[in-house]
């Protein structure tokens, strides 16, 4: 049986998800009748604005058929979308430049909160606006994108009456989907021309995808710059930098479509409706090269940054081992006393263990130090020695798991005690033993609500830090 050009697609018939229309205004908040975006807030004394709302591809399925190299990406078209309408609330008519900062990636299950902040207007009534996500609360949010929003009538587009264009050469496009991981949502090229270095395209937005709502429904402005890809090389390309956005008229469902190409590299379009109407204009767009691997973590930065942290045994869930190891014979205790000369230190505890290591009997080696670990709390100074004892033995233990141990305590060495932590590392303070965990490091926030990961915010405001490199850079 003949098998269809395209990748295998699937039809839905679940009904889509519904949002639960709670009364906004009830909290004091305005209702903006954005399908994205339920809620805004103005902002007292500044005469700013914050829009938020919720993503996931189970209340947008059409989400999901947005992929980019084996990733679901929020297209960036949909930060246009976002705001435009942002400047409706604010009596803006022009998005003057929009720049995508970094993409919005959507797991399978994954619900994104979704905030578009409009600053309060400058000289000329010029307002910044920026748009972030996080996954979940507790998460630092990710800035996406940054752009500028301007008062002022849109430039007049004449009308499209004559289509396709006098003496336009028609372009088969009916396997421009084959091989593309666009799902339904995203297929909307239908036909396209072509009349010198100009592309002309008709779009429609597929059946299922309400249009309602948006300025201009991501999938359809989507679609519309699909034509210029026609004929393109394999290498991935996602819209990166809008200029002179100007939106005519709401709610189509279908687009006439114009590319021009100028010489800096960047694409002017015109789109009017199915009749010629004008829809929007966009004076520029730049693309920018996008690889798998910067998709496949989405802002890494969702994880943040993590530092270790002791906490006691028996506290947040942390539990000793079900078996904890005991003392035998089979364990060896080599006690470091705090005090002596670093180098000294380190040249008889490597011949030590140089030694042990050579014997594979399979015995262990406990080896305990006297204030090398600094514990919230500590009256007194780390011991240097001991400090670079522990050094040398972590680096050990990836080299020979299991049978190297090490603990910090303040009095006489309990091998009973440290071992029935049953942990690799541990520290004994006042009969407590505490054991190393990851934790998150909390994310500055810089004015405007953007996540700061410069190296000052992760320093306490004690002791002396030093930090090198040159503009821009750390140092190695």
């Amino acid at each position: 049986m003949d098998l269809p050009t395209y990748a295998f697609q699937h039809e839905r018939y679940w009904i889509n998800a519904v949002a639960d229309g709670a009364d906004v205004t009830a909290i004091g908040q305005l209702a903006t009748g954005h399908p994205l975006l339920g809620a805004a807030v103005s902002l007292a004394g500044s005469d700013g604005v914050v829009l938020t709302g919720r993503l996931s591809a189970a209340a947008q399925p059409w989400l999901a058929d947005h992929q980019v190299l084996g990733s679901v990406l929020f297209p960036g078209a949909g930060f246009v979308d976002l705001a435009l309408h942002a400047a409706g609330q604010v009596d803006c008519d022009i998005l003057e430049e929009l720049t995508l900062q970094a993409p919005l990636v959507l797991a399978a299950d994954a619900v994104v909160h979704l905030q578009v902040a409009v600053e309060a207007p400058e000289e000329g009534g010029r307002r910044r606006v920026t748009v972030h996500s996080r996954e979940a609360d507790g998460h630092p949010w990710t800035l996406h994108a940054e752009g500028v929003l301007v008062p002022g009538a849109v430039s007049e587009v004449q009308a499209m009456e004559t289509w396709p264009p006098t003496g336009a050469e028609p372009i088969d496009c009916d396997a421009f989907y084959a091989g593309r991981e666009y799902g339904p949502a995203f297929q909307g090229l239908t036909a396209a021309w072509r009349k010198g270095d100009t592309l002309y395209a008709e779009v429609a937005l597929p059946d299922g995808v309400e249009p309602a709502g948006f300025e201009l429904h991501p999938a359809l402005l989507d679609a519309a710059l699909h034509a210029g890809l026609l004929g393109d090389g394999e290498e991935t390309v996602i819209p990166f930098a809008w200029t002179g956005v100007g939106l005519h008229a709401s709610g189509a469902t279908r687009l006439r479509v114009v590319l021009e190409r100028s010489d800096e590299g960047g694409t002017a379009l015109t789109m009017a409706d199915g009749t010629g109407r004008p829809v929007l204009s966009v004076g520029s767009l730049l693309g920018r090269p996008v690889t798998a691997d910067q998709l496949s973590t989405p802002a890494a930065a969702h994880d943040g940054l993590f530092r270790v942290e002791w906490r006691p045994v028996g506290e947040r869930g942390i539990e000793p081992l079900t078996e904890p190891l005991t003392e035998s014979p089979e364990i060896v205790v080599l006690d470091v006393p705090a005090g002596d000369d670093a180098p000294s230190v380190l040249a008889r505890v490597l011949e030590r263990l140089r030694d042990f290591l050579a014997d594979e009997s399979g015995t262990k080696l406990l080896v305990t130090t006297h204030g090398a670990v600094a514990l919230p709390g500590d009256s007194t100074d780390v011991d240097l020695a001991g400090a670079a004892v522990w050094g040398l033995l972590r680096s050990a233990q990836w080299e020979h798991p299991g049978r190297l141990l090490l603990a910090d305590v303040d009095a006489v060495p309990d091998p009973e005690r440290v071992l029935g932590a049953g942990e690799g590392q541990v520290v004994v303070r006042d009969g407590a033993v505490y054991v190393p965990r990851l934790a998150r490091i909390p994310v500055a926030q810089e004015p405007g609500g953007a996540a700061s990961a410069s190296a000052s915010s992760h320093f306490s405001d004690s002791g002396t830090v030093l930090v090198t490199g040159g503009t821009g850079a750390l140092g190695v």
